[in-house]
């Protein structure tokens, strides 16, 4: 296998295997939707855990679904490049953002596992002055959302795949934020399955292309058939 096709079929299934790791992590754990600091560290001492098993997860899945987003772009170079661009740039950042909450997630574990000083950690957890990880909350939740949306767009635009693929990229994190509104986590687990059947369609595109328009990110829109292609 050389090395364009290696890179093609990686990236195909890279992001197959990133978002079933994604819905994992967000299948595993334990829905948090409020702000309070007590809270918190109960729900996290309780279910300790369900929360290790699902930042592995969410690591995993952020380290895998990067390469297949340098796919999406390139399966966008033709069609919708600047979408493609804007689009995978912020989704690449809101991935790294979403790496930076596993970390925190980590730190909750140890702090909740001291339950001796809890009033004290509260405490000093409300009142710290740290603010950039609230610029990483925002990196995070505008890359997940944006980005991901202007990549739906750009496959609607671009016709590479079926227009019910770029839908489903528009649609996933849509419910993923009404179900933060409502405070539903069934809606945020079908907005990551959403996301896995879209992302999943682009995969196939990826897989199926030849080498040659891999390289040269020629692919043929979907509504179009290759005869069509080699006529025009």
């Amino acid at each position: 296998m050389d090395i364009v096709r290696f890179r093609r079929v990686a990236s195909a299934a890279s992001l197959v295997v990133g978002n079933v790791l994604l819905l994992g992590a967000t299948i595993a754990l334990p829905w948090i939707n409020n702000q309070d600091t007590a809270e918190t560290l109960a729900l996290v001492e309780q279910n300790v855990a369900a929360f290790q098993i699902a930042d592995l997860l969410a690591f995993l899945g952020i380290l895998t679904i990067i390469p297949g987003l340098l796919a999406v772009m390139r399966v966008l170079r033709g069609g919708a490049p600047l979408l493609g661009l804007i689009g995978g740039s912020l989704a690449v950042a809101g991935y790294v953002g979403g790496m930076l909450l596993v970390i925190t997630d980590q730190d909750k574990i140890g702090l909740a596992e001291r339950t001796q000083a809890r009033a004290e950690i509260v405490a000093a957890v409300d009142g710290s002055s740290a603010w950039v990880i609230n610029l990483v909350l925002v990196v995070f939740l505008l890359g997940m959302l944006a980005g991901t949306i202007l990549l739906g767009i750009g496959l609607l635009r671009s016709r590479v795949v079926p227009a019910w693929a770029g839908v489903a990229l528009i649609l996933g994190p849509a419910l993923s934020v009404v179900a933060h509104a409502a405070d539903v986590k069934a809606l945020d687990v079908a907005g990551s399955a959403v996301l896995l059947i879209g992302f999943a369609v682009v995969a196939r595109v990826v897989w199926m292309a030849s080498d040659r328009d891999w390289e040269r990110g020629e692919l043929r829109p979907s509504s179009r058939r290759p005869t069509e292609v080699a006529t025009a």
